[in-house]
């Protein structure tokens, strides 16, 4: 498969001049989570004048398809005879080229669309979906359909049992080692073509005296069930002896994730089945079969390998890396020193020492250097340095030891390199590619790194797949596209946010609405009441709060501190603890020795507010719909709750930003109870006041009035809300240090209680309405009754003075707001006054 050379200029999108708005971002996700990542990347990165890495893990067709795509989104007019690739590819990809629309006589080129940065992702993603994804579909299909064929099919290809290797020697042998082409056994075999790294054995330990690399202990465990990848899954074929055991060669190149083998796919080739098998893997996930059966007779058998998303990798390390006695050219051990002294993340020191030892190495298979480098196996990473000749095996074990010298967990693994394939198809691991290589464990992000320093030169190395996985980024940060997920979420939500603040600053009622839990409509009728009631009031608001801030103590104390050491003679008494020192002081010939303490007295003003409740008892009897005036009693009772409520909120905040000093450890709170057809606490007693209260204020002082005046009932809710408001006051309290508990005895720090009740006519129960007044005053409670009727209704007034003892009358509803909050005003005065 080759690309034309005839490439259109490349294009550079900016992904910031075209996803700005939320609708192109939301176009963008979207075609981010219907598309496949490989089809983003393809079509991204030619946005962009760049090239995605086509994945190696898809199944040749695939893989065809893909540069396809890729030749023609780079240049969407090229010609179909000056690609080379499988005709079914061809056919269906060419005629991309020029679709129909619906004007007449017009076409338009799919690749045009994909590739420009000017046409919307809503357009890609429907071009995508509907024309370019069933033709990639289709030819999925065909791949598949020719890999499952072949489970069929028989080859002449002889296929010799392999064993496990417990060792390696790192050695030159006689004769030049064999090359990719010239192989005189196979092991196994895959299909369809995958080249690259197939691992078989990973060593752990390492003898510098006999260049031997060796396993520790392995730990084996059954293979787990796992769901391969069915779009890049391949046909394993192998054999092995019986009473033996094989390595499972399995993809190490990690780019589409690990590889794996599913147990449960294992067929048995020819009339020979043996009694039992196993399936096994290590700690280095060397996956092993080993079969019982007719003593000396070789099995052969398929089975499916392949990438997938529950697959298991190899455990973490244990313990700290193994001692190193070997000497390194001193060139080696400062470069190494340096990397390892930068700021970089740990995957690219690795890589970069790695690098740094290819680099310097030039692959030999020379036999005669087997002498040199081992007359003195203490000097031979010194004569590798300085000869700059090696092998694969030679330069990965210099790579690795000298990683495992500055503090990294390393494997040395094996075993085949492959780059070329049979004539049917398939990629053979023989005798002619066998190849060593090494992991290396990066700590911070908690995974093993394959690397690979075979110098430039090795037949069975992908050079340029060998540079890009020793560059500094980590596969896939190519594919990421114009935004990576992290960035596009976070330039969603930074719109969304800036949206909302908009939309908030211009309809502040969607906020209430959003926090109240109800309606926009009624979040507007919420916040127009509390604007109208503040501007109607706002000469009495400032009144109040003027009475609010002189409810601020001002507090001037006395505070004895202790200052010390002084000189004896400023002392008003000694300090036991400087008598050594003053000791040594006199006998260094100081008169007066710093061995005293004295008294300072300080003055320091400080400031106190808060520590109050307001129990309100609203009538909501069927009365209060009638009008004095014009004026709805029941809107009168409502408007003069809500200003109240409003403004100790808003006092208390006000006092607390205002006096950054301020002695508080008491909160302002309020609660609401209403009393009439229905009687319920419908605030209970908190310091809170947001969009969540003041609906429900709002709504129970809204309805319509009903019923009789059961105005003893509410009294007696009011008295368990303020039971049980004292138990959490004691147990807020018993939680605080001592030294601040006695503070707040010292200065008086606790709740001061008013109860306030607004009615219009006398009580349900007047008997039962004294009890409580007389049992919240024995609390040191003052109840106030606001009195909504005609000043001259001398009977009313004495009867429901009788009842509560302090009542404010009212014939004109719209006093309701000022007169309360006065009382409230100075029924607090009058409790701090007392102390």
């Amino acid at each position: 498969m080759k690309k034309p050379q005839d490439i259109a200029e490349p294009r550079r999108a900016n992904p910031h001049n075209f996803l700005r708005t939320k609708e192109q971002l939301e176009a963008y996700a979207a075609w981010k989570r219907e598309i496949s990542p490989l089809v983003c990347a393809l079509v991204e990165s030619a946005m962009m004048g760049q090239s995605a890495r086509i994945d190696t893990d898809a199944l040749p067709l695939m893989q065809e398809a893909y540069t396809v795509v890729q030749t023609l989104l780079e240049n969407p007019s090229a010609s179909a005879d000056d690609v080379v690739s499988d005709p079914r590819v061809k056919n269906i990809l060419f005629a991309l080229q020029k679709l129909e629309t619906k004007k007449e006589d017009t076409f338009v080129n799919l690749y045009d669309v994909l590739a420009s940065p000017t046409i919307g992702f809503q357009s890609k993603l429907a071009y995508t979906r509907d024309r370019l994804l069933p033709r990639l579909d289709w030819l999925a299909v065909q791949a598949k359909e020719e890999r499952n064929r072949m489970v069929e099919q028989t080859t002449d290809i002889h296929i010799s049992p392999d064993e496990e290797h417990d060792s390696y020697e790192v050695r030159r042998g006689p004769e030049p080692e064999k090359s990719e082409g010239m192989p005189e056994y196979v092991t196994a075999m895959t299909y369809p073509y995958f080249g690259g790294h197939y691992a078989s054995v990973a060593h752990d330990s390492y003898d510098p005296a006999t260049c031997r690399w060796s396993r520790s202990e392995r730990r084996y465990r059954e293979l787990p069930a796992q769901s391969l990848d069915e779009e890049k899954k391949r046909i394993y074929r192998g054999a092995v002896l019986a009473g033996k055991s094989v390595a499972i060669g399995r993809s190490d190149n990690w780019q589409g994730g690990p590889w794996t083998a599913d147990k449960t796919s294992i067929r048995w080739l020819g009339d020979e089945q043996p009694a039992s098998w196993n399936v096994v893997h290590d700690q280095d996930v060397v996956i092993l079969l080993s079969v019982e059966g007719d003593v000396d007779t070789a099995y052969q058998f398929d089975m499916n390998i392949g990438p997938a998303p529950d697959a298991i990798v190899p455990d973490p390390p244990e313990g700290e890396p193994k001692h190193v006695p070997e000497s390194f050219p001193q060139e080696l051990l400062d470069k190494v020193d340096t990397i390892m002294r930068e700021n970089i993340p740990v995957a690219v020191k690795i890589k970069r020492i790695t690098a740094f030892i290819r680099n310097h190495l030039e692959y030999s298979l020379d036999p005669s250097l087997e002498a040199v480098y081992k007359s003195d196996t203490s000097q031979y990473f010194h004569k590798m340095w300085e000869l700059k000749q090696a092998k694969c095996d030679e330069a990965n074990t210099l790579a690795a030891r000298a990683l495992q010298k500055h503090g990294f967990h390393i494997r040395f693994v094996g075993e085949h390199s492959v780059r070329t394939k049979s004539p049917e198809g398939w990629t053979l691991l023989h005798d002619g590619n066998l190849h060593g290589w090494f992991w290396a464990y990066d700590g911070e992000k908690q995974q093993w790194l394959r690397l690979d320093a075979t110098p430039k030169g090795d037949p069975n190395v992908d050079e340029d797949e060998q540079e890009a996985e020793l560059g500094e980024g980590d596969f896939g940060e190519q594919e990421q596209g114009l935004m990576s997920e992290e960035e596009l979420q976070k330039t969603l939500d930074d719109i969304i946010k800036k949206e909302q603040k908009q939309e908030e600053r211009e309809h502040p009622e969607i906020v209430f609405a959003r926090e109240a839990n109800c309606s926009p409509e009624e979040a507007k009728q919420v916040l127009d009441k509390i604007k109208e009631l503040r501007e109607r009031y706002a000469r009495v608001l400032k009144d109040a709060q003027k009475q609010w801030q002189g409810l601020v103590q001002k507090n001037m104390r006395e505070r004895i501190v202790d200052r010390g050491p002084v000189p004896l003679s400023q002392a008003d008494d000694i300090d036991e603890d400087e008598l050594v020192s003053g000791y040594i002081e006199l006998k260094a010939g100081e008169q007066d020795p710093h061995i005293g303490m004295k008294e300072v007295v300080k003055q320091k003003k400080e400031e106190w507010f808060g520590g109050y409740e307001v129990y309100i008892a609203a009538d909501m009897s069927g009365s209060m719909n009638e009008n004095i005036d014009g004026v709805i009693k029941r809107e009168s009772q409502r408007d003069m709750v809500f200003l109240l409520i409003d403004s100790c909120m808003s006092a208390a905040v006000h006092s607390r930003k205002k006096n950054k000093n301020l002695k508080s450890p008491m909160p302002v709170k309020i609660c609401l109870t209403v009393f009439g057809a229905t009687t319920e606490v419908v605030l209970p007693i908190t310091d809170q006041w947001g969009p969540s209260e003041q609906i429900r204020v709002y709504r129970a002082l809204d309805a319509g009035a009903g019923g009789a005046t059961p105005d003893d009932e509410a009294l007696a809710m009011i008295a368990q809300q303020i039971a049980d408001a004292r138990r959490q006051e004691e147990q807020m309290i018993k939680a605080l240090p001592k030294k601040k508990r006695d503070g707040m005895k010292k200065n008086h720090w606790c709740m001061r209680r008013i109860v306030l009740a607004v009615a219009d006519g006398g009580s349900g129960n007047a008997v039962a309405v004294r009890q409580q007044v007389d049992a919240l005053r024995k609390q040191d409670i003052t109840v106030d009754l606001f009195l909504i009727a005609d000043e001259k209704d001398e009977n009313l007034h004495t009867a429901t003075q009788v009842a509560y003892g302090n009542v404010t009358p009212t014939s004109n509803p719209d006093t309701l707001g000022e007169k309360s909050l006065g009382i409230v005003t100075q029924r607090l005065r009058e409790g701090y006054e007392k102390t």
